[in-house]
């Protein structure tokens, strides 16, 4: 009865180090894929930076066609060698904390016994000592996996974030080429269509009063549809209130409002008109940097004297979206 428990217990051991060494197999090939990973991680990043690289030269050769965005380009010279200045005095004394070491080879020539012959003769100690071994190899594998995945996790909010910056400077790279073209002042404008805006968060319609912009809930106001127009292009468009024939634009103190009854310089606007999710625009605002229409208190911001939110403020430029109001464009048969 006795060598029955021993063989019992003995061959509970044996399957218990076959599974573990099955474990590390699996780990060591995981560990081979996160690393593969990173790599591929590391070249969309390299590939970003670089996509961005050559946007920031393009929207400076763009903006040095014009004599306003020269000395704006002046301007940032002296300014990026301060910034630059500053940030590597700081970069000395912030700590960067623990980096996960990507360049760590996992030696997978480390042999594993898997064709491991279980020798039912061998000690119990013996396969205990082994077993302990290899749950501390197990252990190890688990840590470093774990440690790959939070740092490609990060790596993958960075990229995401970097995506966003590429897209704004595309962005921003076209609405300045567009401008170019399209020139300044009186050029000839025709209509696009005509269209009401929804704001995505609140669900409310853009519209007009009192020569300001503002947010109503009210489908029916004759004040919440727009003409839009085109100079040369459909990139850099007009928006025009079909109730009040002015457009939407800003003022020389930066105040947005609906009081021009031209499109000019300061009624240059972007939105997308095909029914996409986006912000409403101002090419030339804030020197020339632009600013999105935004909405900081959401609904929280509704008059209680006639339940509309105005919209009076932008953000400092294209990169800037914190509290940017979303619409949608609908067309109007």
């Amino acid at each position: 009865m006795k060598n029955e428990i021993v063989n019992s217990e003995r061959d509970n051991l044996l399957k218990a180090k076959s599974t573990i060494y099955t474990s590390i197999e699996y780990g060591i090939k995981t560990m081979e894929e996160l690393n593969a990973q990173q790599e591929t991680i590391d070249n969309i990043d390299r590939t970003l930076d670089s996509n961005q690289y050559i946007l920031d030269k393009s929207l400076r050769g763009l903006r040095g066609m014009t004599w306003s965005g020269f000395f704006l380009n002046q301007y940032n010279n002296i300014f990026d060698i301060f910034n630059t200045s500053n940030t590597s005095n700081n970069n000395k004394n912030v700590d960067q904390g623990y980096k996960l070491d990507t360049d760590y080879k996992l030696d997978t020539d480390c042999k594993l016994d898997t064709g491991y012959k279980l020798d039912k003769n061998c000690k119990l100690d013996d396969d205990l000592d082994e077993i302990s071994k290899s749950l501390t190899t197990l252990h190890d594998l688990s840590i470093m996996m774990g440690e790959s995945i939070d740092k490609q996790n990060n790596d993958l909010k960075n990229i995401e974030k970097k995506c966003e910056e590429t897209n704004a400077k595309n962005l921003n790279v076209t609405l300045k080429a567009s401008q170019l073209i399209n020139g300044r002042g009186s050029v000839a404008h025709c209509i696009i269509g005509k269209f009401k805006f929804v704001d995505v968060g609140t669900g409310y319609y853009l519209g007009v009063r009192n020569n300001q912009l503002v947010l109503t809930e009210n489908n029916i106001d004759k004040f919440i549809y727009f003409n839009c127009y085109k100079k040369i292009n459909d990139t850099i468009i007009g928006i025009q209130n079909m109730a009040t024939t002015c457009f939407i634009g800003y003022n020389i103190w930066g105040n947005i409002v609906v009081s021009n009854n031209y499109f000019g310089k300061y009624e240059e606007c972007y939105i997308e008109l095909n029914g996409d999710k986006s912000g409403l625009f101002f090419l030339n605002k804030n020197f020339g940097y632009g600013g999105w229409v935004k909405n900081e208190n959401g609904k929280n911001a509704v008059s209680k004297k006639n339940k509309f939110i105005y919209l009076k403020d932008t953000s400092t430029n294209i990169m800037d979206t914190n509290s940017m109001v979303i619409f949608r464009a609908i067309q109007i048969a």
